[in-house]
């Protein structure tokens, strides 16, 4: 191979400027170029503003965002802009995508008293992994016997920093926060709950954390742990005495079925109603 030249410091102005070598030609700059500003080295992968916000989004709609960063099979990370989303269909997430607010207090999904969930959701043998949902406000379902996030056949997923509200009326009475069944390695933490039915039921599952949640004006059980669920830690949380429906268990109920392996360590549980903690079936369990 001929031996690279570049130019001299004998060249002055007048004179013609010396051929740049390939290397270091135009069209290589716009190659680094292009390659810096891909959405692989952006520090989020796409941004969801609402249609006729002052603040610039690469997508209107949340599902159309998740559809983009999954057809680029390196996942990444969704910032959600301030503003309040109508959700009229499910949203689906996929492995390695997180949705991150901005504001749990102003990056609100609104479900709008309607049936649609977010679907953490893998299937028998092809499990999902690594979905993150972070600093949002998620309100207003009303899907019957599961979450609003409902999670199942998926590994290290995170929910936190969200603020669950109004995920409750009369007519349907058994919508849940968040819903997991076949999930390990589930951690639930630092978020609020304000007048909702169940915080978090757990069925089928292992290594679960739900620690330093806030409760306040609860209907229901705040965790509802069924069949074969073990190695759960459920700790320093605060759950106010405002539980409103006392035909309801506890504020922390382990069902029958085989339940057990849990640390419950370090919360502040006042209800005046009913049981702080009700457990049917706990084996080896640590409570302190």
């Amino acid at each position: 191979m001929p031996e690279t030249t570049y130019p001299t410091a004998s060249w002055t102005p007048g004179e013609p400027i010396p051929t740049i070598p390939r290397r270091f030609d135009s069209k290589s700059v716009r190659d680094i170029k292009n390659y810096s500003l891909s959405p692989a080295f952006r520090a989020y992968t796409a941004v969801v503003s609402p249609l006729g916000s002052v603040q610039p989004g690469d997508f209107s709609d949340i599902q159309q965002a998740i559809n983009y960063v999954n057809s680029l099979s390196i996942g990444g990370k969704i910032l959600i802009r301030p503003g309040t989303y109508t959700i009229s269909s499910n949203i689906t997430m996929y492995n390695n995508i997180s949705l991150i607010g901005e504001d749990y207090s102003t990056s609100i999904l609104n479900f709008n008293s309607g049936s649609n969930q977010i679907l953490m959701k893998g299937v028998v043998g092809t499990r999902k992994r690594n979905m993150i949902l972070d600093n949002l406000r998620i309100k207003g379902g009303r899907v019957a016997s599961d979450g609003v996030v409902s999670i199942q056949y998926a590994d290290d997923c995170s929910i936190s920093r969200c603020y669950f509200n109004d995920n409750y009326d009369t007519t349907v009475k058994t919508t849940y926060d968040i819903k997991a069944d076949n999930c390990i390695r589930l951690h639930v933490s630092d978020n609020q709950q304000v007048n909702s039915f169940r915080f978090l039921v757990v069925t089928n599952s292992r290594r679960v954390w739900s620690d330093r949640n806030y409760i306040e004006g609860n209907y229901g059980d705040v965790w509802n742990i069924n069949t074969s669920t073990y190695e759960i830690s459920i700790s320093f949380n605060n759950v106010q005495a405002s539980n409103l429906v006392a035909t309801e268990n506890a504020i922390l109920f382990f069902n029958t079925g085989g339940v057990g392996y849990a640390n419950i360590i370090g919360n502040n549980f006042t209800d005046t109603v009913r049981r702080n903690i009700y457990l049917a079936t706990a084996n080896q369990t640590l409570i302190a």
